[in-house]
């Protein structure tokens, strides 16, 4: 009877420690804690930027051109490229109606190295900026890039961000 108690005490006790130790299941939308994001899943697989200082943007307003640029923890590099001064609205990537640098997407791999692009009529893809304040850019993404070299595609979705204006 004593160790039919202590066995069930010790069920018990691990059962708690198994259903409370359930990790956070959000999807970690924010690099270093801040609040500022780059992220999608591509080809399904999570990309998410790994530091504050490669989801910023330079030059935004100021420049010809408005980069986004995230890199995650590989070193692989993802960016985005809108035509500046970027207003609110919806801009389509590999339109034969803009020129080939104005809006396009971009991923590169470390290894093997390797590119996947939308531009000159590559890959097409819709890039949605719904805020532009002074201090930010926020919006999302979707597209599917192809490899010059070899042909082989991947598809860029769920794509959110909200950058740092430099």
């Amino acid at each position: 009877m004593k160790q039919s108690l202590i066995l069930s005490f010790l069920v018990f006790l691990a059962a708690i420690g198994l259903t409370s130790c359930k990790g956070d299941e959000s999807s970690p939308k924010t690099s270093s804690n801040t609040s500022y994001y780059f992220t999608c899943k591509i080809d399904g697989e999570e990309f998410v930027s790994s530091s504050e200082s490669s989801v910023v943007s330079y030059a935004a307003d100021f420049s010809e051109y408005f980069n986004i640029q995230g890199i995650d923890v590989m070193g692989n590099k993802l960016s985005l490229t809108l035509q500046s001064p970027t207003q609110i609205g919806t801009f389509e990537t590999g339109d034969p109606g803009t020129p080939t640098q104005t809006i396009a997407a971009h991923y590169a791999t470390q290894s093997p190295v390797e590119n996947w692009s939308t531009r000159d009529d590559n890959g097409k893809g819709t890039i949605i900026v719904s805020k532009n304040t002074e201090t930010y850019m926020e919006g999302s993404f979707s597209f599917t890039a192809m490899n010059a070299i070899d042909s082989t595609t991947k598809v860029f979705t769920e794509g959110e961000f909200k950058v740092r204006k430099l």
